[in-house]
């Protein structure tokens, strides 16, 4: 059993992601209910779904002149550098066509065309990667100093961050047959959390409290306002009730759960790790010591939250602290709500040393809907904000829901956005 603080943190950690809203009692809107001006514009990237489908297809036909490269790409510079640039430039339109696919499906996780083109794109990733499987396992096979004189050429200067990662990898890197297998199972290894997606953010069967004489439709983000409320026994209601289906599907989950970790587990012994952790951290370079000083550091410093709580605890004039009462204010006078417009403003005012072109640039965002702002049903929790690395644009996913807390994710989103923007903007996408 988790005790007390155990469940404060998971509490933190499991809502930290999800974004907040203010009670309602009405269901949550469809798509269509929703204002344009609040919405991804994903014509951005493709004008239509057609145009989509067409670059699908010239993609996969360009597959086959990659795989033609098998063979040939240690044997001087310019054979190399002939093929990183081809793979490159269609790495770059596939991920442009993932990512349209990748937040249409986050809008609406059970809109079936959407499901489809997911799962299409998935696929043609799984073919891409087959199809330069050969890549890793070739350049591998060259001496290091071979290597290093053909990374010295300054033909392939652009390439050589990439290429010396590359290299870092080859203990963990298989033969070219393994490869091959391993790319065209990727599909299948990402089934757990696929299911798990559609399972959290669109089937799973939420139920509603009482408030105030009206039904409240309880939904991730409405959960996570709840915990705000003033009112102790609402925060306590939908606190349970969220967690009820959960409870229902708890051998569903833990099924999930345990796909996914078998999975990583499997992953790193194919790779030769030692284990997932390391699997997990080497390909970035980080130590894993780094990850276990983390854990040390939190548990020698565990009395702080303790001290947390029972300050918290003092000044609700609780007998009991729950994880539903630790994020209500102590402040209840100065409770603000904050609608996306205001925010928007805020933004404006709080990031304005950051520079004029800055501003202009996250305006020309605000204005040209990079941002998906509101929870409608069967839209994706939490928020992120993601890019292809090849343009047009990065793209935000909020929930927006009036709280200081949605500020505050909308200004930590931004934070990337905005790098991403300048990244694409000033790097090719092999460096992005």
């Amino acid at each position: 059993m988790l005790n007390f603080y155990q469940k404060a943190l998971l509490l933190f950690f499991i809502t930290f992601g999800i974004n907040t809203m203010t009670y309602a009692t009405d269901a949550l809107p469809t798509r269509e209910q929703v204002q344009d001006k609040y919405k991804w514009n994903l014509s951005d990237i493709y004008p239509t779904t057609n145009d989509w489908d067409k670059e699908y297809k010239s993609i996969e036909s360009h597959l086959p002149e990659l795989a033609a490269h098998s063979g040939k790409i240690t044997k001087n510079p310019n054979e190399l550098l002939s093929f990183v640039e081809q793979m490159s430039k269609l790495e770059a339109r596939l991920t442009k066509l993932y990512i349209y696919a990748a937040l249409a499906q986050d809008t609406e996780l059970d809109n079936p065309l959407f499901q489809t083109n997911y799962d299409k794109v998935q696929k043609l990733s799984s073919k891409f990667s087959a199809a330069v499987s050969f890549y890793g396992p070739e350049l591998l096979s060259l001496s290091k100093e071979k290597f290093n004189e053909f990374i010295s050429n300054p033909i392939l200067k652009p390439y050589k961050f990439k290429l010396e990662f590359l290299y870092r990898m080859k203990e963990h890197t298989l033969s070219t047959e393994v490869e091959n297998v391993l790319a065209q199972y990727s599909v299948v290894r990402s089934i757990p959390n696929d299911v798990y997606s559609i399972l959290n953010d669109a089937e799973l069967p939420f139920g509603k409290v009482k408030f105030e004489g009206k039904e409240v439709q309880v939904s991730h983000g409405r959960y996570r306002a709840a915990l705000y409320n003033l009112d102790r026994n609402y925060r306590k209601d939908v606190y349970k009730e969220t967690y009820i289906p959960y409870n229902m599907l708890k051998g569903t989950m833990a099924a999930l759960y345990n796909g996914r970790l078998n999975t990583r587990i499997t992953d790193a012994r194919i790779r030769k790790y030692d284990n997932p952790i390391q699997a997990a951290l080497y390909p970035n370079n980080i130590p894993e010591n780094v990850y276990y000083n983390l854990i040390e550091t939190v548990n020698k410093n565990i009395k702080t939250l303790h001290r947390w709580a029972d300050i918290k605890k003092k000044y609700l004039k609780l007998d009991e602290l729950h994880p539903y009462d630790t994020y209500v204010t102590l402040f209840p006078s100065v409770q603000k709500s904050y609608t996306y417009d205001e925010a928007m403003e805020l933004m404006k005012k709080a990031l304005a040393p950051l520079g004029d072109d800055y501003i202009k640039q996250m305006i020309h965002g605000f204005e040209s809907r990079w941002i998906d702002v509101y929870e409608t049903k069967n839209k994706r929790s939490g928020a992120y904000s993601n890019s292809s690395g090849s343009g047009p644009h990065p793209f935000i996913l909020l929930n927006w829901n009036n709280t200081l807390d949605d500020v505050f994710t909308l200004a930590h989103e931004l934070g990337h956005n905005m790098h991403s923007f300048y990244t694409e903007k000033s790097q090719p996408y092999h460096l992005c």
